[in-house]
């Protein structure tokens, strides 16, 4: 997807006269985005763009399995392919691969329908081992 500020160098390029083939190779974009974002308007490229935003996710209708797995695991930041692995086995054929689900998951947390529990890191000091100390250290 084309973002507003890439949309916007295409206006300015079209404004400034340049052509759709020489913004194609200015911009290295394909010849057909070009084409698409150099007839819209401003006002037609906000309302595509918000039509598209808001559009169904493909694991809308899992939602509920998903906010079960993370609230089991106390919210903790889990491996996308395990909660994958459990999705498949527990409804079977899913709309999407490990990747829409972790695009899906993200949008979660950034909607804060899901709030991932900070990672924390326990450390504890470790004994020393003589044998590790160089022999010079050593008297």
């Amino acid at each position: 997807m084309i973002n507003k500020k890439m949309f916007k160098e295409i206006q300015t390029f079209k404004r400034q006269g340049l052509s759709k083939s020489a913004i194609v190779k200015t911009l290295d974009l394909d010849p057909r985005t070009v084409a698409r974002y150099f007839a819209m308007g401003e006002e037609e490229y906000r309302i595509w763009r918000q039509v598209r935003q808001f559009r169904d996710k493909g694991f809308d209708d899992l939602k509920g399995d998903i906010l079960e797995v993370y609230a089991v695991n106390e919210n903790q930041p889990l491996q996308i392919s395990s909660v994958y692995d459990f999705l498949e086995e527990r409804r079977g054929a899913l709309p999407g691969n490990e990747q829409t689900l972790r695009h899906y998951v993200a949008y979660l947390v950034e909607t804060e329908e899901l709030k991932l529990a900070d990672a924390v890191r326990t450390y504890s000091k470790r004994p020393v081992n003589p044998s590790s100390i160089s022999s010079s250290l050593v008297r």
